[in-house]
């Protein structure tokens, strides 16, 4: 219990205080960083979802052979 009072007491001398305005930016530097992972989830998510395509290889091009 001891441990906890000081660890509080560290992060209670550590704690700064932040302008109005620097948070106002802060919060739309983060703002804008969700958004920008959003959409590049929903790109890979699209790209993840997209089918496969076959290898050269196993591709049938019309020709059977027999």
């Amino acid at each position: 219990m001891e441990e906890y009072d000081n660890y509080l007491r560290h992060i209670q001398k550590e704690t700064k205080e932040i302008c109005p305005s620097c948070k106002t930016l802060i919060d739309e530097v983060f703002r804008l960083r969700l958004n920008n992972l959003k959409e590049l989830k929903n790109e890979l998510l699209g790209i993840y979802e997209t089918p496969t395509r076959q290898n050269p290889k196993e591709r049938k091009n019309g020709k059977e052979k027999k």
